[in-house]
């Protein structure tokens, strides 16, 4: 096997810097391969989650005007709220301690065990009362709730 003549010409130098011009064009090459594939991975990953977005946009689209309906003729249909009245706070295992009016609101004690405090907050919304403030003491085994209430509308 013969080399060109020109070959032996050449000098080292010339050669190492042939051989390390074309690695970094073979280096440029693969990172611009791969950076390609990292960049066609996202576009078709973003390109699916548009799709999917789009989907949910178009669901959304088709149940709010019917969820805005049902939201309307339940706010039309539900029922005044309940007349507030200490005494119906007085049930099992809730006893009426105090109620002392004042204006359009009072002052309520009640003993109970825990697990009525939650309903007690229930009724009273359900009642267009608001706390604004309460207390609660355990006394003798007895859990002692007190409240500051007004009407919901006057606050």
């Amino acid at each position: 096997m013969q080399l060109p003549e020109r070959w032996p010409r050449c000098s080292l130098t010339t050669m190492v810097k042939s051989l390390a011009g074309a690695a970094i064009l073979l280096g440029l090459y693969a990172s611009f391969e791969v950076g390609h594939q990292a960049y066609s991975r996202a576009l078709e990953s973003r390109t699916s989650w548009r799709a999917e977005q789009n989907i949910n946009l178009n669901n959304w689209r088709r149940i709010m005007p019917s969820l805005a309906t049902e939201l309307s003729e339940k706010m039309l249909n539900d029922p005044q709220p309940v007349a507030f009245s200490p005494v119906d706070f007085q049930r099992e295992g809730v006893r009426l301690v105090s109620w002392v009016p004042s204006g359009s609101g009072g002052d309520m004690s009640l003993e109970g065990p825990w697990q009525q405090v939650p309903s007690t907050f229930s009724m009273l919304a359900e009642r267009d009362m608001q706390v604004l403030a309460f207390s609660l003491s355990a006394e003798k085994g007895v859990l002692s709730l007190t409240l500051q209430l007004v009407r919901n509308e006057e606050s």
